[in-house]
């Protein structure tokens, strides 16, 4: 079961699934002014620990309810996808709104909502993954983050 084809999906997944993080990094690096090592290094950790757990959650719940929830496994994507799309069309609104040029205070409570802003859609991938055992979800969570 742990071949070459199942470490390059859970890698190829965490590349994908990390896009979002990696947008939000550097929109936060361009609004902020230069930190040190530190605080990217506690950035990247929160951000591959929303990025890994998100799936081993979905996956979870599926395990857990899978008899009363089986139709929400086939809507979960479409829901992840339809709020992301709704994320995306503030954001693009947003950015052509004339703003005062304000450095965004990123404080733990800021990067956490980051990380699991960003990590949602890991979330719906725990649901896709969920034919697979737990030793198995939990290396492909490891490998997403």
């Amino acid at each position: 079961m742990y071949n070459l084809q199942f470490f390059l999906n859970g890698i190829l997944l965490g590349v994908g699934l990390g896009m979002d993080a990696f947008s939000v990094s550097i929109a936060n690096g361009i609004n902020q002014k230069r930190k040190g090592l530190k605080e990217a290094v506690f950035i990247a950790t929160v951000f591959a620990f929303c990025q890994g757990l998100m799936p081993f959650i979905g996956w979870a719940m599926v395990k857990s309810a899978v008899k009363r929830f089986q139709i929400l496994s086939n809507i979960v994507p479409w829901i992840a996808f339809l709020l992301l799309v709704l994320i995306g069309i503030k954001t693009i609104k947003d950015g052509f709104k004339e703003k005062e040029n304000k450095t965004l205070s990123l404080s733990f409570f800021t990067i956490l909502l980051q990380g699991i802003a960003t990590s949602i859609d890991a979330f719906s991938v725990g649901f896709t993954i969920s034919n697979l055992n737990m030793i198995s979800a939990l290396i492909t969570s490891l490998l997403i983050s």
